[in-house]
């Protein structure tokens, strides 16, 4: 086992891509191939399998900062890229935990945080993160499966209740970043964000990003008038492209947010049948978003939709 900061030779690197890719394969075919290079602060190899890497970077956030809205203050993550060999993933994941504790310099314990994002049909790897006192905070769902239908028709169910959905304008990115800290605020009791001062400041200004480039693939959600939720997509963004295999297109559910108000009466699943059946008009096959693996609805609720999840990120508060 060794830990350095020194990146392994370029030879050493492509071997363990090659094996890590043909693992994520087998265990996911959905999930994209790791490419170099890797950027880290840290890179982790072992004897027990000289194809098996972990490469560490660590960031500190200000509380005022955008990204501290993400998680603890101070973030360890890996990048495991492994084999087969449970034995070699424990021990790369053992020396970045090593590594990572002398990095810390608050006294918060959850300010202070491990983490890495593994495929969620990892069966083999779980017990692994289990004896080390890591928990699922968050997964990313995948549909891979396209939805035909007509969105009108899913208009005309909203509109028998009163609801309607008004395309957003400019001038929402208050009242949507309003609406995002009443869903931050609800998600970071279950352990993934964190509801910091100033979050519907940093809020708005990616909400107005998105309704300045993409205005068509956001809504508002009304009842006889009044705002009760919003949809927000985002369409073929590289971040999300770069999550799946090649195979088509890309929807990424932003956020379809209701208030509490509204829940339970069907309305959700009227609007992501809404925005399915649009994105399928667009010729978009295949549909990404992100939830708390710990909100007791959100799982639920998704699966009922069609996803299933994809990628799996494990928390350590340390």
């Amino acid at each position: 086992m060794a830990t350095t900061a020194t990146a392994p030779d370029e030879r050493s690197l492509e071997r363990a891509l090659e094996a890590s890719n043909a693992y994520t394969a087998q265990v996911d075919a959905q999930l994209a191939a790791a490419s170099a290079p890797l950027a880290a602060d840290a890179w982790f190899s072992t004897e027990h399998d000289e194809t098996t890497l972990g490469a560490a970077t660590f960031t500190a956030n200000h509380p005022n900062d955008f990204g501290a809205l993400w998680g603890a203050l101070e973030t360890s993550q890996l990048t495991l890229l492994r084999g087969a060999s449970k034995a070699a993933a424990g021990d790369i994941i053992d020396q970045w935990i090593e590594w990572s504790m002398p990095q810390f310099t608050g006294t918060l314990t959850r300010e202070r945080a491990c983490e890495i994002t593994l495929p969620s049909r990892d069966s083999a790897i779980v017990q692994t993160m289990l004896d080390r006192g890591f928990s699922v905070t968050s997964v990313t769902g995948v549909r891979s499966h396209s939805a035909p239908g007509d969105p009108a028709q899913h208009l005309d169910a909203l509109a028998a209740q009163g609801i309607t959905l008004r395309q957003a304008a400019a001038s929402d990115a208050g009242l949507i970043a309003e609406m995002d800290v009443e869903l931050l605020t609800h998600d970071s009791q279950h352990g993934g964000v964190s509801l910091r001062e100033g979050a519907g400041r940093h809020l708005q200004g990616g909400i107005q990003t998105r309704l300045t480039k993409h205005p068509e693939w956001t809504w508002i959600i009304e009842h006889e008038g009044a705002p009760i939720g919003y949809l927000s997509l985002e369409i073929d963004e590289p971040r999300h492209v770069a999550t799946l295999a090649p195979g088509g297109r890309i929807a990424y559910i932003q956020a379809m947010y209701l208030r509490p108000s509204a829940r339970g009466s069907r309305v959700g699943e009227s609007v992501t049948l809404f925005a399915h059946a649009l994105t399928h008009e667009a010729g978009i096959e295949r549909g990404l978003l992100g939830y708390a693996a710990l909100n007791p609805r959100s799982g639920p609720f998704w699966c009922r939709m069609g996803y299933r999840p994809l990628l799996s990120t494990w928390h350590k508060r340390v």
